[in-house]
């Protein structure tokens, strides 16, 4: 059995406001980043780029669901 395709990530419009705040993206977009499964031992400066676009996503997140973010 194949699998199923995963829809691809969309910033929410909420966050668009932040999205220049996001920082070492390399040049890439953020939602490439978020989308990307690149190993450290295929591409190890991409793999680490979206580590850390993914953490700052996270964060975000985080303080949006906990009412943080003006």
């Amino acid at each position: 059995m194949g699998r199923k395709a995963k829809k691809p990530w969309t910033m929410p419009t909420w966050m668009e406001p932040y999205r220049e705040l996001i920082t070492d993206t390399g040049g890439n977009d953020v939602e490439e980043l978020i989308d990307d499964t690149t190993t450290i031992q295929v591409n190890a400066l991409r793999a680490v780029l979206a580590v850390s676009v993914k953490a700052q996503v996270r964060l975000l997140l985080r303080l949006h669901e906990v009412d943080r973010l003006r």
